[in-house]
């Protein structure tokens, strides 16, 4: 089980990279197992087809930050702690892979126009907005955080996540070294979320 675990995780990377490279319509599962050091054939053995592959990194990434808030969640920390340790983390991981910001934005933006039924998994990254106001709301039930509205409180976390992230790729397509996500976290807290502290 653990070698199958390792050999996908693996193909994700590759996946990562190549998809990044040439878009997902231009990716190959040739080209993705070149990179992967492995046969084609193995691939199959792992995944159906090139949207299971896709379908797989994103159920990778969101599963880390649902264990993550899972954890922030119960801990005995001041609510606009728990949303900045969120914002953290998302940061973190966002910063070890530029090329799966790359996938991230460009396939919600594709889920975002498209009216079909999603069969990519991004839409799941539309559930962080849930994790947002459910910090939030816990926030105001044990008076750390002023009244607010929750919805609009999570959609303004996550919308400036998302801009954070563009302007990151922006940066680093203009060839500027970016460390714009090294002070995001802190930023957002200082300027969004210090002024719902009620305590």
């Amino acid at each position: 089980m653990v070698i199958r675990e390792q050999k996908k995780e693996i193909i994700r990377k590759a996946a990562i990279e190549i998809i990044s490279q040439l878009g997902f319509h231009g990716a190959t599962t040739d080209k993705i197992a070149q990179q992967a050091k492995v046969a084609v054939g193995t691939i199959y053995n792992y995944f159906k087809n090139k949207e299971d592959i896709l379908d797989y990194i994103f159920e990778v990434e969101y599963k880390k930050r649902l264990d993550f808030y899972k954890k922030i969640y119960d801990q005995d920390i001041h609510t606009v702690d728990k949303l900045y340790e969120i914002l953290k983390m998302h940061f973190s991981e966002v910063s070890k892979q530029p090329s799966l910001i790359k996938i991230i934005l460009y396939e919600r933006k594709l889920y975002n126009n498209n009216n079909k039924e999603d069969k990519t998994g991004i839409h799941k990254f539309r559930g962080l907005t849930g994790f947002f106001k459910d910090i939030v709301k816990q926030g105001i039930d044990n008076g750390q955080l002023k009244e607010c509205n929750s919805d609009i409180i999570a959609t303004a976390l996550f919308g400036a996540v998302e801009a954070i992230m563009e302007e990151y790729l922006i940066e680093l397509d203009s060839g500027i070294h970016s460390n714009i996500l090294d002070d995001a976290a802190l930023q957002i807290k200082d300027f969004l979320l210090e002024g719902l502290r009620s305590q």
